[in-house]
């Protein structure tokens, strides 16, 4: 039994489980009253002995939030949102979205980027190579794979904003652009992370306080002149 007191990305090689198990919780308030939630699995229908509790884990509230954000950006549970993203380019003006849930596959329509998660400052402009960089398939091929709540557009704000401020910015001014709270940064760079730090490059980071941005390995990576 162990207390979760990070959650970041793995660099494992990790495959699908050959078994299931059943999971119990209980919720208890540790000697501080804080809230905790715990977690045990029991063994496999095929184990021999009585099912008996093989492995348990438990979450405070800030470990709470960041799971909960995790599951969030892992299987896209935006309320009302979509999975399938649309990507189009009519003339030179990026309209990356995602797909009517309610258009046949026939015909998607592209829905304005403004409605996803994070658009960025109001006075706010795509860098050029950000903006040849979002478009790139290479990119595109990492957002597919790893499909994070943030928006092309967004992220290519972001990119951008972090390259103007000379590759690093609080948490509080990467909020801002994304559109989240403070509290969400943290797990918010992990998840994209996933995206822009392809092959394991240590591009985009943050050290608890400020995000920081290496841009010249970053164009290097997506091949962008």
């Amino acid at each position: 039994m162990a207390k979760i007191r990070s959650i970041s990305p793995s660099t494992q090689r990790v495959k699908s489980a050959p078994t299931e198990v059943d999971c119990q919780f209980a919720v208890f308030h540790d000697k501080d009253e804080n809230k905790i939630l715990h977690l045990s699995t029991f063994g496999s229908d095929n184990r021999v002995s009585a099912p008996k509790s093989s492995q348990s884990i438990q979450l405070d509230l800030p470990m709470a939030e960041q799971l909960v954000e995790l599951l969030i950006d892992t299987f896209q549970l935006s309320p009302g949102g979509s999975s399938d993203i649309v990507w189009s380019r009519p003339g030179s003006a990026i309209t990356l979205g995602r797909a009517e849930t309610s258009m046949p596959s026939s015909g998607l329509n592209t829905v304005p980027i403004q409605g996803s998660v994070g658009v960025g400052r109001p006075d706010s402009k795509m860098n050029d190579k950000v903006e040849q960089l979002v478009e790139g398939e290479q990119f595109r091929s990492q957002y597919d794979r790893f499909r994070p709540r943030f928006s092309p557009l967004s992220i290519g704000m972001m990119l951008s904003e972090l390259i103007e401020a000379n590759g690093q910015a609080s948490f509080g001014e990467v909020a801002e652009i994304l559109g989240i709270r403070p509290s969400r940064v943290r797990q918010s760079v992990a998840v994209l992370s996933q995206v822009i730090n392809e092959d394991r490059a240590n591009i985009l980071s943050e050290n608890g306080t400020e995000v920081h941005l290496n841009s010249a390995l970053l164009f290097e990576q997506f091949r962008v002149n």
